[in-house]
């Protein structure tokens, strides 16, 4: 377990009593804050296993990884351990051939990362020193006035070249970019989801503290930006599409003050630090950091504890359930030395560092690589835990990870489980998440997902925080439920493992209702109607010129009119549709008699275009069509082609327009008409050219038109002009 540094003294906290509601109101619309939810949100500092066998991050973090030394496994976890060197890292089962082998500490976790697709995240030491040996005997620090030189390596940015997979291990010194060449040899970057990135090493903010050994001064400002300069820049230099994560703050006074180091001079240091890894990266040619790393480890308490702690009293589990609303909810105050000596107010963590992030280094994505909110062994750890992995999915995290506190953290890996393998087959919230609200932000949480993967169907999650069941109400914009009932899986403190509910009943396309139990968290999976689309579109030209005909998935029957049509005649004109007629789920647009020839853009305007249950048609339907009388073919020319057509058909009946019933008779029948209309606009093209030297070509072939020739000897009176 890891301490905390506490800058001030903290008031005593009252005792909240459960709150209950009678019935809360979440609202859904998939039209909304619609956005990709990232894969490496669901991650933990420890191996995908168990509960956390389909997490998408695992990170290899932490005070031991200050000072380890890739080339033999010598670690030191400083002020945790006894400021011991020692192979702590390497002293596993699972470890013990590769306790000389360099990386060893390291591959087992990475071969887990990359079984389950997985990203992982590696520790690059970067406070000057790491560990030379594994002798243990105790603090470092009494070996002699020496020990630095005695005891430690140098770490240094840059090798350059003449990288090893076998490292020197007697030159006193190991290289950052060595490291990285030993990732990029031995795990090669070629599955975009399972890819290898880098931390700045770990809390710096604290070395002075934890890592006294080899870091007895406070961390500055300039040191800060200097060796993250130099770090960043070199693991670029060898993997330069990987992702570097700094600065690693272990909270709150370092992200202020980087723990009230000497060169501040009332600085906020994330601003600080931003603006100058901008400035570094504009004179390196690249970008050096691409995700600010943060960890969060609630100083919010309840009866004067810290929630963190595995206390579950009343007061506590209050305070812990309402903790993950300081990470977005402005209107949020929780009990806190941070908001009671610096904050003065809500915290509202996540808008507030991406307001920095904008505002100093834009596209800097935003990291939390440790956090936990304690209860790991309790239902209100779940529940906290739940709505804190909803939040980083709607808040736009890129990447964080679990660092457990305790060794029970069933309630914790239960809540993994409802967004990652609810119900033990391997379903998973989606990838996308749209807008969820309820009316009783204190009392309940939602989050709604589709998925890239099945746009039909939706995830939502639900969190009762209150001691009682409590009926939901829950409607649904932008779509439409497709089915009368839905799955549902529960955490309740009945079961850290998620359990089958039975399924909810769905009682109309957009709203149903279920009973949430006290203290629960619920995972609906629902299948959604397809979003109204056009399927396509076509000119009716072969029975009839004046229509054209648009095909749906959906009936929009109700909604549509002529005025939803606009039609422009490439260069100038505009046509509007007479009427609109319905054949299933299409919908025919008449158009004026006689169209002038030329090239059309029709377009069907979604806007105010729904289905029966008001879906929004999803897009505006573009139709590219043309008019040319006369030309049989279609081929945007009348020339010896459509004569030719017709000459093959003349007298019979039952035909179309490209069989020669170009003047649409109501028999089909293929007569003088036709062969008039062609002759009347021989050589008109939409081709920008004349066709006469095709005409001068095939004429020659006179046999083809004896069908036409016996016809015309004696030319029927009642078509005589």
């Amino acid at each position: 377990m890891r301490t905390r540094p506490v800058p001030a003294p903290t008031s005593q906290m009252s005792t909240l009593e459960p709150r209950q509601m009678l019935a809360v109101n979440f609202s859904i619309n998939t039209t909304a804050n619609v956005h990709p939810i990232s894969r490496y949100i669901y991650g933990v500092n420890q191996s995908l296993d168990g509960n956390y066998a389909t997490g998408t991050l695992t990170r290899m973090g932490g005070n031991r990884w200050t000072a380890y030394n890739w080339e033999n496994n010598a670690s030191n976890a400083g002020s945790d351990y006894l400021y011991q060197n020692d192979n702590y890292l390497v002293s596993g089962p699972a470890y013990s051939s590769l306790q000389n082998t360099p990386g060893g500490a390291m591959i087992p976790t990475l071969n887990n990362a990359a079984a389950r697709t997985a990203a992982a995240i590696v520790t690059i030491p970067m406070a000057g020193y790491v560990s030379a040996d594994k002798l243990g005997n105790g603090d470092v620090r009494n070996s002699g006035p020496d020990y630095l030189s005695t005891r430690f390596n140098q770490m240094l940015p840059r090798k350059g070249s003449a990288f090893s997979l076998t490292p020197n291990l007697t030159d006193d010194f190991v290289y950052a970019d060595e490291l990285v060449n030993w990732v990029k040899s031995t795990y090669p970057q070629t599955n975009p989801n399972k890819p290898v990135w880098f931390d700045l090493d770990n809390e710096p903010d604290l070395w002075s503290s934890t890592h006294a050994e080899v870091h007895p001064a406070a961390t500055t400002y300039a040191e800060m930006v200097s060796k993250s300069t130099q770090f960043a820049g070199a693991i670029k230099d060898v993997l330069p599409n990987t992702k570097v994560f700094g600065f690693v703050s272990y909270g709150w006074n370092g992200y202020t003050t980087l723990q009230n180091a000497p060169d501040a001079n009332g600085r906020d240091f994330i601003n600080f630090y931003l603006s100058q890894m901008n400035q570094a990266s504009t004179a390196a040619g690249k970008r050096l950091i691409d995700a600010l790393d943060l960890h969060w480890y609630p100083e919010a308490q309840g009866g004067g504890v810290r929630i963190t702690e595995q206390n579950n009293t009343a007061a506590v589990v209050a305070a812990r359930l309402q903790a993950p609303r300081s990470l977005w909810d402005p209107t949020y105050t929780e009990t806190s030395w941070i908001t009671q000596y610096s904050t003065l107010g809500p915290i509202n963590l996540l808008p507030r560092i991406k307001a920095k992030i904008a505002a100093n280094y834009p596209g800097t994505e935003l990291a939390i690589t440790e956090y936990n909110y304690g209860g790991g062994n309790h239902i209100s750890g779940g529940i906290a835990e739940a709505d804190v992995l909803g939040i980083f999915g709607r808040e736009n995290v890129f990447a964080a990870a679990e660092w457990p506190l305790n060794g029970d953290e069933s309630f914790i890996g239960g809540a993994f489980r409802m967004f990652r393998n609810y119900d033990g087959v391997g379903s998973t919230f989606g990838n996308t998440s749209v807008q969820a609200s309820t009316n009783d932000v204190v009392g309940s949480s939602v989050y709604a997902s589709l998925d890239s993967t099945d746009p039909n169907v939706m995830t939502i999650v639900t969190i009762n925080k209150t001691a009682a069941a409590t009926t939901a109400n829950l409607s649904l914009a932008g779509r439409s439920f497709a089915t009368a009932s839905a799955p549902r899986y529960q955490l309740t403190s009945a079961s850290a493992t998620p359990q089958s509910a039975g399924t909810v009943a769905v009682t109309s396309p957009g709203a149903f209702s279920f009973s949430m139990p006290a203290y629960s968290v619920s995972t609906i999976k629902v299948q959604l109607a397809p979003v109204p689309v056009s399927t396509g579109a076509t000119h009716e030209y072969e029975s009839n010129p004046n229509t054209l005909r648009f095909n749906f998935n959906a009936d929009l029957s109700a909604s549509i009119s002529p005025a939803d049509l606009t039609i422009q005649k490439v260069g100038g004109g505009t046509i509007v549709a007479s009427g609109v007629s319905f054949s299933g789920n299409d919908a025919v647009f008449t158009l004026p008699a006689n169209l002038a020839d030329g090239d059309y853009i029709a377009t069907l305007h979604h806007e105010g275009v729904a289905d029966a249950n008001g879906v929004p048609l999803a897009a505006d339907q573009t139709l590219n069509f043309f008019s040319l009388a006369g030309d049989v073919n279609h081929d945007r020319a009348v020339n010896f082609d459509d004569l030719l057509v017709i000459a093959q058909n003349y007298g019979q009946s039952g035909l179309t327009f490209s069989q020669g019933n170009v003047s649409y008779d109501s028999g089909g029948v293929i007569d003088f008409d036709d062969l008039l209309l062609v002759a009347q606009h021989y050589d008109a093209s939409l081709l920008g050219q004349r066709t006469s030297v095709a005409r001068s070509t095939r004429a020659r072939n006179i046999d083809l038109f004896q069908p036409l020739s016996e016809n015309l000897v004696s030319p029927r009176t009642d078509r005589v002009r």
